[in-house]
């Protein structure tokens, strides 16, 4: 009977003991029970902690677009001109200054081709006479040379008294037609060929663009309305009827024309950068943006629906068929562009840290950015495009890059010592973080992303460490991680040339979320300003004797309350170790008790 109750109270014993082993292993590992984050969770490393991703970026618009263009104007157009009379009585009213005894003035007359002075001609007469009329006393007309002759110049001169200032008549004869190196201007009738451009001449009357040109003449432009008619080597007839052939429309050398774009669609118009895009341009009828432009043009933006066409060093032929190429949409330097970045999970955006540029379709964030493009943070979730001036951005498509995570005003700052194989990770989280990293991992010589933010190879982490009672980590101060990272986690010997990293979890819900993950010491000025009052989570082995050189000594923790090791004991786990031990203690009691019994009935 007694032999059974002892059994009895050891299979109790035992029950209890195993019992309380299980709860505290499963209290003192706790973390593990959401089922997300275990130690064979592998992660690619990216730097600075944070992430970036890429969104693709549309710019609207197009370029290489062509509308039709005619010049206007036709060549060989035709005007009567008829050359001037002999007028021996040529009255012209003129107002004279005061002019001393001795002293002369001259007078232009309206009528050229003058006739060599003779004997009372010309002359001023009286306000109101003819040529009938006597000379003003003391007066005498000339004309000096045949320069005047040709441009109407008559001297009057006084002798023998003054001339009072006053309105007067000039009578004056001409020759008619054109003197030899003499001149003469033509307005062009009709207002709609006021746009001079081509080739001109003078022909005989009924002629037309195929005659000759009248011996010793020549008709050049004077402005686009005006043409003027030379002889060089000959007069041209007296009262003679002939034809001035011209051409008309087009554009002159230095001439200018503004085109509106006739697809409404098209607009804003974007202007050409230098060395962009061969954006704007006139080329010849049915050429594309890859034609050359016609030769001496150059197209500009005027407004969001307007070119202007520029010669420069020769002229636009007129009446001809032309395509201008014209670009639409895009991003100019006229306005900055903000983009929205679509995926929620991605916000906010980091502004302190990160790359935030418009790279090449397909490019990632380690591409470099659109030449002349500036990409800023505006809030929370959108970037600002901004081109640099006199530049533009084509339509085509691109990609976004940004950087995204925490809120950058939840920091966490790290750094790492080794002495030998032992590496002691010092973990400071900002008072953002409380209640919300449940883990921390530890990776030694990870998988690095390139800088910029590519994808890399990961590892598994070679320590693992949470909090009892699937708690949360202590933040504001300094949290000493120590491991022992022996042959198989690190062939090599730990030195201030291996790489570290970590990866800080947190958790919502019950469901452990990759938050941060950096492969360089980060924010070390934060975290040594945080206080280091002995915090530590160890788990070390005794295994762990290999010395190696360390970047640097682990400093000796102030001498207060540990954190537990993996496995550890806290205030919490007091009363399940005293019944672990209670059980233990009774199982042996139970158990000499059996072994005496025994050994009395032996002895009976």
């Amino acid at each position: 009977m007694l032999l059974r109750n002892s059994r009895s109270i050891i299979g109790i014993s035992l029950i209890i003991a195993l019992a309380t082993f299980g709860l505290f292993y499963s209290t003192a590992y706790a973390g593990d029970a959401d089922g997300a984050i275990t130690d064979d969770t592998t992660f690619a490393f990216k730097q600075n902690h944070f992430e970036h991703s890429t969104q693709a970026l549309t710019v609207a618009g197009a370029v290489g677009q062509t509308q039709a263009y005619a010049s206007l104007g036709a060549d060989g157009a035709t005007q009567a001109f008829t050359s001037d009379n002999l007028n021996n009585a040529n009255v012209q009213a003129v107002t004279l200054p005061a002019v001393a005894d001795g002293a002369a003035t001259t007078i232009t007359t309206s009528v050229k081709m003058l006739k060599a002075h003779e004997a009372g001609f010309p002359k001023i007469v009286a306000d109101g006479g003819n040529c009938d009329s006597g000379a003003v006393a003391n007066s005498t007309g000339t004309v000096a040379s045949a320069a005047h002759r040709i441009n109407g110049t008559v001297t009057i001169t006084m002798g023998g008294g003054a001339l009072t200032a006053g309105d007067y008549e000039l009578c004056y004869r001409t020759v008619g037609g054109i003197l030899d190196g003499g001149s003469q201007d033509v307005t062009i009738s009709n207002a709609a060929h006021r746009s001079l451009n081509g080739a001109y001449k003078l022909v005989a009357n009924g002629g037309n663009s195929g005659s000759g040109a009248i011996a010793n003449s020549t008709v050049t432009r004077v402005d686009a309305q005006t043409l003027r008619i030379s002889m060089s080597g000959g007069a041209l007839a007296v009262n003679t009827d002939f034809e001035l052939v011209y051409d008309w429309g087009g554009l002159v050398d230095g001439g200018t024309v503004d085109v509106d774009i006739s697809n409404a669609a098209h607009t804003p118009l974007l202007a050409v950068a230098a060395g962009t895009y061969s954006g704007m341009k006139l080329v010849a009828d049915g050429g594309t943006v890859s034609t050359a432009a016609v030769a001496n043009s150059a197209v500009t933006k005027v407004d969001a629906n307007t070119v202007r066409i520029t010669m420069s060093g020769g002229r636009l032929e007129n009446a001809t068929d032309y395509e201008l190429v014209y670009a639409y949409g895009g991003y100019s330097d006229a306005a900055t562009t903000d983009i929205d970045i679509s995926n929620a999970d991605h916000v906010p955006m980091l502004t302190a840290n990160g790359l935030h540029r418009v790279v090449a379709d397909a490019g990632t964030c380690a591409s470099n950015a659109v030449a002349n493009t500036t990409t800023s943070v505006v809030d929370t979730n959108t970037l600002r495009v901004t081109m640099g001036a006199g530049q533009v951005l084509v339509p085509g498509n691109y990609e976004l890059c940004y950087g995204w995570g925490k809120d950058p005003n939840k920091h966490f700052g790290w750094n790492w010592t080794n002495a030998g194989r032992t590496v002691k990770v010092t973990v400071g989280l900002n008072s953002g973080w409380a209640n919300e990293v449940s883990a921390i991992e530890v990776f030694v010589n990870p998988a690095v992303a390139e800088t910029g933010e590519t994808a890399a190879a990961s590892k598994k982490p070679n320590a693992t460490f949470r909090m009892g009672n699937n708690g949360f980590f202590p933040t504001g101060n300094q949290l000493d991680l120590l491991f022992t990272c022996d042959e198989k986690c690190s062939p090599g010997a730990i030195s201030a040339s291996t790489k570290v990293g970590i990866h800080v979890v947190k958790t919502t819900s019950g469901t452990s979320v990759d938050t941060f993950k950096s492969n360089n010491p980060t924010n070390t000025t934060e975290l040594n300003a945080m206080a280091n009052v002995g915090f530590k989570l160890d788990q070390t082995t005794s295994s762990a004797t290999t010395a190696t050189a360390a970047p640097a000594a682990i400093p000796t923790a102030t001498p207060v309350p540990e954190l537990p090791k993996a496995g550890g004991t806290t205030p919490s786990n007091n009363l399940l170790i005293v019944t672990g031990l209670a059980g233990t203690l009774l199982i042996i009691m139970s158990s000499f008790f059996i072994f005496r019994r025994r050994a009395e009935a032996r002895i009976k």
